[in-house]
């Protein structure tokens, strides 16, 4: 365990997630982007912190829903298939912290965001890590217009 002399309280993060995806039919219940590292989203190895907002940032139009389920470590037991079926190995079940729904769309134009403000979700990270995981689950039939379409956008308060 680190001793941290000085440092208390929390501070605010915004961590951007660029996610690998096809530009191919997603359909209801499919993993989009495969298995999500969230980096350094506590201060220290098995810190805690609160998750205050998800925000789905897309540059092509949306009209589905999307469930993200966040890990509090490695989910290293389940196989996330990239544009296949979510599957959560029974060994991983304890790592999951929450799932957030994505469901409120904002449109700008062409592009779309997705989000949750006032998520407020207690996060601690794995005993040898900084990082967070998720998975990103279609909730209806989606294509995304490129391979890099979205951006997940994470703000996070990380206890010091």
């Amino acid at each position: 365990m680190q001793n941290v002399i000085g440092n208390v309280g929390r501070a605010a993060t915004v961590i951007d997630v660029t996610l690998t995806t096809q530009a191919a039919l997603y359909a209801t219940g499919d993993v989009i982007g495969g298995k999500i590292t969230i980096p350094n989203a506590m201060a220290r190895d098995g810190a805690s912190g609160i998750l205050k907002s998800v925000q789905l940032c897309s540059k092509a139009d949306l009209t589905v829903n999307f469930d993200l389920i966040i890990f509090s470590d490695n989910p290293s037991a389940t196989t996330f298939s990239e544009n296949g079926a979510v599957a959560i190995d029974p060994a991983d079940v304890s790592k999951v912290l929450g799932v957030v729904q994505l469901a409120t769309r904002f449109d700008l134009g062409t592009p779309v965001v997705t989000g949750l403000n006032n998520v407020d979700m207690a996060l601690k990270s794995g005993a040898a890590s900084r990082d967070l995981y998720a998975c990103l689950v279609a909730r209806g039939n989606h294509t995304p217009g490129s391979t890099s379409d979205i951006i997940l956008r994470f703000g996070i308060e990380q206890n010091q």
